[in-house]
């Protein structure tokens, strides 16, 4: 008598508008950078069913649907290390010579049948710009891009305000869901079974310390008409202003994970080195990776929810 097995049973019944995913491994995509795809990698093996290695993989480089925050001081090349990353990691799926050679890897060690499936939307790389001084030709220059890719794989969208963010995650994951199809991962999940997901696509938030938080600072969430400048200042800095920012900041970050690993986005969110105030004169440190005091925005949710914190530091 065969026992029929959880993992099939959900796979048969799932909902085909609301599907419950189901995790093995997760491939991860090299970004360029040796020390950290390593550093941030392992070794996948699967085996058959004597427990005989059959492949081993690199999975090196960053993991699918991850956020990953990049901290630095002024001027530490957060985000010119964010647009190599993310030109890196999408080159697989926007070089088809390169995606049908790992697809065709793939169906020939599973088995699968039928065509490899094709690229419908091509992959792309979104910055937020809080700051709105990022021009398209230096992101044409660190991205290696000639005009063609650019226009096609690059998008740049100044923002202000959260809602503002949310608004360009929300087309961000409508296109995936619309113009993309889930296609075979570069590698097989250690059951030795193909891992079918959307294309990774780059969401750069730069930055997110700019990032203006509607219920606190803009104008529009001021009720009189005739509200100044002076209004809007007060609102911000009240009593309840701190506790209002630090529930918001921990909404979004929470946000910005769940999307992120259900439509496989790969998001860099670029923060700033700051300067904690002693506690009873003595310099204090947020986490191990800050020196004493130092601190980053966004609270502890913004820290743990990380996949990757990345240290920049400027030596002379």
């Amino acid at each position: 008598m065969i026992r029929p097995a959880f993992h099939d049973y959900l796979i048969e019944t799932q909902d085909k508008k609301n599907p419950l995913a189901i995790t093995t491994s997760m491939p991860q995509y090299p970004t360029g950078y040796m020390y950290l795809d390593y550093g941030t990698g392992s070794y996948l093996t699967v085996c058959d069913d004597d427990e005989v290695p059959l492949y081993q993989y690199h999975n090196v480089g960053i993991c699918c649907g991850s956020v990953n925050v990049l901290i630095s001081k002024s001027q530490g090349g957060k985000t010119s290390l964010a647009l190599a990353m993310g030109a890196a990691i999408i080159e697989r799926y926007i070089t088809m010579m390169l995606y049908r050679k790992s697809a065709e890897d793939i169906k020939r060690a599973t088995g699968m049948k039928g065509d490899v499936p094709e690229l419908t939307g091509m992959p792309f790389i979104q910055i937020l710009d809080t700051e709105k001084t990022l021009p398209v030709d230096y992101a044409k220059k660190v991205a290696r891009y000639t005009n063609k890719l650019t226009e096609r794989h690059i998008i740049i969208n100044p923002i202000t305000t959260d809602r503002d963010l949310m608004t360009a995650l929300e087309k961000h994951v409508k296109f995936k869901v619309d113009h993309m199809q889930k296609v075979p991962m570069p590698m097989l999940d250690m059951f030795g079974k193909p891992i079918i997901d959307y294309p990774p696509t780059i969401l750069i938030i730069d930055s997110m310390s700019q990032l203006l938080l509607e219920d606190c600072d803009d104008p529009s969430s001021i009720k009189k008409k005739d509200a100044t400048i002076m209004d809007i200042y007060q609102t911000a800095t009240q009593n309840t202003a701190g506790a209002r920012r630090a529930k918001i900041i921990t909404a979004l970050n929470s946000q910005l994970v769940n999307y992120a690993k259900r439509y496989n986005i790969i998001i860099f969110s670029i923060n700033h080195i700051n300067k904690m105030l002693p506690v009873n004169g003595i310099p204090v440190k947020q986490y191990r990776g800050l020196r004493a005091g130092e601190t980053i925005g966004g609270g502890e949710k913004a820290i743990y929810l990380a996949a990757n914190i990345l240290r920049l530091d400027v030596i002379k």
